[in-house]
Formats: C-alpha cells, structure tokens, sequence
C-alpha cells in the first residue's frame, strides 16, 4: 500500500520553506511514518492417529479416541487427561505419546511436547507421524536445522505424509527460504489437497514473496475448506491490508474476532486498519486487546507506539517501541520508527542511532535512509542529508519522500530549477499529495513566481483544505504580489486553523505589516 509522507517529512518542509522564503519560526515536532509489521503463524502440525507398537487394550485406545475428539474440538486440556489415561494403562503405545505431544504443541507447550515424541520415536523408531511433529516443536522454537532433520526423516520413513512436507515448508519459510518453501506445501496439497492449513501456510510463503494475488487465492481455498478458520481470515486480512483495500481487510479482521475472541494477531491486523484509516483511538483499543491476549506480541507495541506517535504522544511511543526491541531485537523498522519519534522530540542524535542501527540490520530500506536524510536536513548537515536521499532513490526511484528531501537540499543550496524538478518528479509519482504542490510553490515564492507558487498553493489546498500552514504561504505570496486583501484573508484563515504559537506568531507579524490588527 502507498502510504503518504507522515508529519516528520511535513513538519521539515515547513521550516525549510520558512527559511526558503524569508519568513522565520523554530521548528516543531511531529509524527513518523507508521509501518506495516507482518504477520508470520507458523501452522500446528496435523494430529495423527494413535498407531500402537504393540497390542493396545481396548480401554487404552478408548482414551486415546477420547483425547483426540477433545483435541479436534480445541480442548486441549481434556484431551491431554484422557491421553494421561491411556498412557496410565498402557504406556508402551507409541501413537498416544505422539497425540500427547501434539495437544502440548497446539497449546504451545513445546518443551513438554518434545519429551513425548522423544517418547514416542523410542517406542517406535519408524513411526515418521513423531518426527514430523516434533520437527514442528523445533520449528517453533526456532531450530530450524533440526525441525528439517526431522522432518527429513519423517518423509523417508513415509514419502507419502502431507504433515511432513507441510512442516518442513514451515522452517524454510522461517528461514526466507520461500521458493523451497512453497515448493513442499504444493508437494503437500497434491498429497491431500483438502489439507486447509496447508494452503493457509501457502499463501503466507506467497505473501512474503510479495505475491499477494497468489496469497489471497490460497487463502480463499483455505477458507472454502474450513469456513472456523479465523487464522485463515486473519492472513487474508493483513494480505487485504498490504494491498490497500482497508475495507475488505476490516471484514476479514472483523470476521476472525468473531470466530476466535482470543486470537490477538486479529486484533492487532484491525489496530492497522484503524491507524491507516486516521482513527488512531480505536487503533489503540485493539492494540491494547492484543497485547492482553499475547504480552510478547511485539508487532502490537510497535504498531501501538506508531499510533501514539500520531496522536503527539512521543513518549507512549517510544515506550511500546522500546518494549518491541525488548521482544524482538532485530526488527529493523522499529528502530527506524523510534528514531522518527526521538526525531520529533528533538533529540537527533539519539535519532540517528536508531536508524544507523536500522540501516544496519535492513540495509536495503529505502524509507530509512530517507528518514535519516530529514535528521541530517534538521542538523544542517546537508552532504549527509542529499547522500541519504540519493542512497533512498537509488534503492527506489519511486520514494516520494526521498525526491521531496532531496528538492529540499537543491533548494536550501540555492539549485532552484533542481529543486523544482525534484518536486515536479514527487507530483508525478503521487499527484494527490498537497506537500509536493506546497512545497513546489515555497520554491516558486522564493523566486518571486508569484503566479506558479498561487497555482501550487491552491492546488495543495484543494488536496488538503484544513493543512493551516498552506494559507500561511499562499498568504505570503499574495502580500509579496500585491494582494493584500486576500493575504489578509489567508492570514486569518491559518490563524483559524492554527494552534502552534511559533508559526501563529509569524502571520500575526505579517498582518500587523499590512496594517490589519487582530
């Protein structure tokens, strides 16, 4: 989804311009831009029936059929009693160690389950079920290696269980391995094509390629084959998300919270929603609903802390993403997103750790330099600043922020005609955003165009008609260009809009110089 520049970048813009065109205010602080988080649930391993290594009473298998009805139905603690039971009567039956440590795994208890496929595989040596689901125990816990070694042997034993090329798709999509990855997910579909999880699993590898289409078909077939799957809705709904269709990712969301109440990546996907939808009150409900249900959720407190970082609330903000890096240290977009907010509350160089370290660990993110760029604009460091921009650009000739920095330095440099053709390249690429329009015509103003900078201003308010400071520059070229009735118009109107005491100094100063006294 194409976001727009957030208040950081606009905030810059202003006090740039200010200078630009001779008016003067110190700057003020501001949001960052939110980022998206993935989503990335691994998928449970498929339970499989009981299979003895030695003759079973019957009253053994009984509690094991017992235990997996009460597994099926997601009561994992019932049917873990009943498998105590069999196993209390017969504890030689490798398949009921197996289903055992299945309910433990779907309860997420993966210490406990691998005790009892290490139980089972000692009972049965040749029983693939066990590997397969301890591979995803390992996969879990994140041993890869290990979770493919065992599903690796799992296969051998038998080529033809679908749970075990599922599980073994699943550690290579945690390695970013994708292509392998959903080359076993497609190996296990053509095994058991009504395999719903499988699909979800699917389209998940393809929507971390990038190929969201795909993504969304699977997860449709996902959703077909199981209707209760709020997991499946959940996916298609961060999928939706990802393609800016905010409506149908809200239904998806919606949808999963009615299914599964406690499902807290649900949550989290619909407080997206609400941030890209500028409601961020009802963003921080949901964030705070997910962080209830799971507190090592860390996609919630960054996403939080992006919501709170709309509203002003600096501080909340860089608590949640503190909170965030506590759980994930190694998500480089939250540092980037810290740094934007110690950005704004003006401590730079704790600003530009945060993004050299993002840089560091994602050196291929074009919003980050970017992001960095606008700190070294702020610090008037600006061979640094056009070297983040050039480096955002090269990355992706499409960053708007980036050509919008990068005519910001041309400009302060006194290289207006290559400012404008910065700005002019930002208009081409996103012609609805107001900054490039006003920000083009701080340039025209600076020149004495009056005329171009009145079309761009006008253009900027017709995009964004409550943008306060807009008037407050087409204010000015009107009072530079001899219209001193509709200056005084503007001047007013941002003063209206207004409520930052540094910039409504500035027109007030402008109307006393037209002789208007508010």
């Amino acid at each position: 989804m194409k976001n727009k520049p957030g208040n950081t970048l606009f905030r810059t813009l202003i006090v740039c311009m200010l200078i630009l065109i001779g008016l003067s205010a110190c700057s003020s602080q501001a949001a960052p831009t939110q980022p998206i988080l993935a989503q990335s649930t691994l998928a449970q391993p498929i339970p499989t029936q009981p299979t003895p290594a030695q003759a079973t009473p019957s009253s053994a298998c009984d509690y094991c059929e017992s235990g997996k009805a009460y597994a099926d139905q997601g009561e994992f603690d019932r049917a873990i009693a009943e498998y105590d039971r069999g196993i209390q009567l017969n504890p030689n039956v490798a398949g009921t160690y197996n289903c055992r440590g299945v309910a433990y795994l779907r309860k997420g208890e993966l210490d406990r389950a691998i005790v009892d496929f290490n139980q089972a595989i000692q009972l049965d040596p040749n029983l693939a079920e066990a590997y397969a689901s301890r591979g995803s125990a390992y996969s879990q816990k994140g041993e890869l290696e290990r979770a493919i070694t065992d599903c690796d042997k799992a296969i051998l034993l038998n080529p033809k269980l679908a749970e075990a090329y599922n599980n073994r798709g699943n550690a290579y999509q945690q390695k970013g391995e994708f292509v392998r990855a959903i080359a076993e997910f497609d190996q296990a579909i053509q095994l058991d094509p009504r395999l719903a999880e499988v699909y979800n699993n699917r389209g998940m590898a393809y929507a971390d390629k990038g190929e969201l289409e795909r993504a969304i078909a699977d997860f449709d077939q996902a959703i077909r084959l199981d209707p209760n799957d709020a997991k499946a809705y959940t996916n298609r709904g961060n999928t939706y998300y990802d393609l800016g269709d905010l409506d149908r990712a809200l239904s998806d969301f919606d949808e999963a919270i009615k299914l599964d109440s406690k499902l807290a990546e649900a949550y989290n996907g619909r407080g997206l929603v609400y941030s890209a939808k500028g409601e961020p009150d009802r963003a921080i409900t949901d964030y705070d609903q997910a962080i209830q249900l799971n507190p090592k959720l860390a996609e919630a407190y960054s996403n939080r802390g992006g919501a709170y970082a709309d509203l002003s609330d600096f501080e909340r903000a860089i608590a949640d993403y503190d909170q965030a890096i506590q759980l994930e240290p190694n998500v480089a977009m939250v540092y980037s997103n810290r740094g934007s907010a110690y950005y704004d509350m003006g401590e730079l160089e704790r600003a530009i750790a945060d993004l050299d370290q993002a840089i560091q660990l994602d050196p291929n993110e074009a919003k980050t330099y970017s992001n960095r760029g606008f700190v070294y604009l702020r610090k008037d460091e600006l061979d640094r600043a056009i070297a983040d921009f050039d480096k955002a650009i090269q990355l992706d000739p499409n960053n708007v922020e980036a050509h919008l920095g990068r005519g910001i330095v041309y400009g302060t440099n006194g290289d207006l005609d290559r400012a404008i053709t910065e700005f002019d390249q930002a208009i081409q690429l996103d012609p609805n955003l107001s900054e490039a329009y006003m920000t083009r015509g701080g340039i025209y103003l600076s020149m004495s165009d009056f005329d171009h900078a009145i079309t761009d201003f006008n253009q900027a308010i017709q995009l964004d008609p409550n943008q306060a400071e807009i008037y407050l520059f087409r204010g000015a070229a009107y009072a530079r260009s001899g219209d001193n009735e509709k200056a005084t118009t503007d001047f007013k109107r941002f003063l209206e809009l207004s409520n930052d005491p540094k910039l409504r100094q500035v027109a007030e100063d402008q109307l006393k110089a037209l002789g208007v006294e508010e």
